[in-house]
């Protein structure tokens, strides 16, 4: 801009700034994912639990009016 040179060394530094700020944000953006892949885990998880509770309720309920055997 002042019409200087720009030195090597200086467009060196930039681009090794460049690339780990690139790197960086690939690795925050990589952990975001991350982060909202367990979420839904946890979500999903929590979801079968009640299921399997319910399911439990059920069949004690079920095997108390059932007067077979088997119940």
């Amino acid at each position: 801009k002042l019409g200087r040179e720009e030195d090597e060394f200086v467009i060196a530094s930039d681009a090794d700034v460049d690339a780990k700020l690139e790197l960086l944000y690939a690795i925050r953006q990589s952990c975001h994912d991350l982060l909202r892949i367990m979420e839904n885990y946890q979500t999903n998880l929590l979801i079968l639990a009640h299921e399997e509770t319910d399911m439990a309720r059920f069949l004690k309920d079920y095997a108390q009016m059932d007067k077979t055997r088997a119940g």
